[in-house]
């Protein structure tokens, strides 16, 4: 008597391996995008808190902003990004499915911490979810 597998018993693993990766795969990419968007999140509102709170206490004596964009957010010191001092930036990278629309940078008023950028910044995940941070001319946000 030979030991070993007969073809119809691998035919028959194979098939409900095929089975199994076909049900969990889009599981796993819907986690996947909604951990990213999560972790985006939170990138975006701590940096919001954390240029807020180099304004009020008037580090360097400038105004902090963030600025949003494709695969990244920045921190930074100056009126605006455009002219900016590079050299305080604070990068933080992010997942290439996410994609940003409204705002895309936001500068809080040295000492106040008020912000004249109020409005929406909407995240979005390649699983067509999103996320929306509000900003009032106060600077307190809302997710």
């Amino acid at each position: 008597m030979t030991k070993g597998f007969t073809l119809l018993e691998m035919a028959l693993t194979i098939a409900v391996i095929a089975i199994l990766s076909g049900i969990s795969a889009p599981i796993f990419m819907s986690f996947v995008g909604r951990n990213d968007l999560n972790v985006t999140t939170n990138v975006v509102v701590q940096s919001l808190r954390r240029a807020q709170s180099l304004s009020l206490s008037m580090e360097s004596n400038q105004s902090w902003g963030v600025y949003l964009e494709s695969k990244k957010v920045t921190i930074f010191k100056g009126l605006n990004y455009v002219s900016r001092d590079a050299s305080f930036d604070e990068i933080f990278d992010i997942a290439p499915t996410i994609s940003f629309s409204g705002l895309d940078e936001v500068v809080f008023d040295r000492f106040t911490g008020d912000t004249p950028n109020s409005g929406n910044i909407i995240i979005n995940s390649i699983n067509n979810e999103t996320k929306t941070i509000t900003i009032n001319q106060k600077g307190m946000l809302e997710y």
